[in-house]
């Protein structure tokens, strides 16, 4: 999808933009032809919240995608002729929707800029991380799109992560297990089986029963989409938990190369359990590590606070340490 043109046509890169509330258009353009090197240099220093080793051709093809508006954007800062600071955005789908919302690739202020090692007091650098955030907030508020943001979670974020607070809405958490890096492999639960084609009406109903709470908006051709992909066995798998011949537990599991590497990943793109049903987000959580195991991938985890389950947030607690937290700007009315 291009962004100039399927998006917001007057999206453009010279000329006055409409920008949001408190937002100032000269702090951050966006990125244009002429920028990719001095992009790759900057973010080839970015590996504070790599899961995998970084790859050069990999991020040089972001650039690109970004600087051609092929369904992400680039905002910049510049201090003498020099990129100090980058955010990149992606238009991008969940797998229960068709409606998209931009998602942060990355947001990321050279190391010698930031409050605690700015060189020139004057020049800014406290304000640096926060001209970026904005930049975010604009792309949401001009487009209609809400942008999900994250940030680590190790003390070296500590400042970033507040700032996050202050400017957004904190709605989830992100988890990483190290399946395949030397952990025991472990047995499949054997209540949890693989969701089989012929299964996918159920598997669809089972959602639909989510979506009529409240939990998910869902939209039901993108589902069964996801689903189809799962049976068939297309780089997704989901595993179910049935109790009486009915389906009271499923996760979703997809394996995906992060932008930034050409190491794949598994991760976890749902888990929902009917009420009062216990044991049941434990199995589908050692499912989860057996299959990451067995593919030798890390595996992602992801809770919002609006799935309102405590016990997900305390058992992802249990199995794997947190490495980011979610943030969430809706586009302004």
């Amino acid at each position: 999808m291009n962004v100039e043109i399927a998006v917001r046509p007057q999206i453009h890169t010279g000329g006055p933009l409409m920008v949001a509330r408190n937002y100032s258009p000269s702090a951050v353009r966006i990125a244009v032809k002429g920028d990719e090197s001095k992009l790759l240099s900057l973010l080839m220093l970015n590996d504070e919240e790599a899961i995998c080793p970084v790859s050069e051709e990999r991020l040089m093809q972001a650039i690109r995608r970004g600087i051609d508006r092929e369904g992400s954007i680039i905002g910049v800062q510049h201090l003498d002729g020099e990129i100090i600071a980058s955010i990149g955005l992606v238009a991008d789908l969940p797998w229960y929707s068709r409606s998209r919302f931009w998602h942060q690739r990355y947001c990321f202020v050279h190391p010698d800029h930031r409050p605690d090692h700015r060189v020139d007091h004057r020049k800014g650098g406290s304000h640096i991380l926060k001209n970026l955030v904005q930049f975010a907030k604009w792309a949401a508020d001009y487009t209609g799109m809400p942008v999900i943001m994250t940030t680590g979670s190790g003390p070296e974020m500590a400042g970033k992560h507040r700032l996050y607070d202050r400017l957004l809405q904190r709605v989830g958490a992100v988890y990483l297990y190290r399946g395949g890096f030397g952990s025991k492999i472990l047995s499949k639960p054997p209540e949890v089986s693989l969701l089989l084609a012929g299964e996918e009406d159920e598997m669809l109903a089972f959602l639909k029963g989510f979506a009529a709470h409240g939990a998910i908006d869902v939209d039901l051709t993108a589902a069964m989409d996801s689903i189809r992909k799962a049976t068939d066995r297309k780089m997704s798998s989901i595993g179910v938990v049935r109790r009486h011949g009915e389906i009271i537990g499923a996760i979703g599991i997809d394996i995906a190369e992060p932008w930034n590497s050409k190491a794949w990943i598994c991760y976890e793109r749902w888990c929902f359990v009917k009420p009062k049903t216990s044991g049941v987000f434990a199995s589908l959580a050692q499912f989860a590590k057996w299959y990451s195991d067995q593919m030798g991938r890390p595996l992602v985890l992801g809770v919002l606070q609006k799935e309102k389950t405590e016990a997900k947030v305390r058992l992802f607690r249990k199995i794997a340490p947190q490495i980011e937290t979610i943030f969430l700007h809706e586009p302004m009315g």
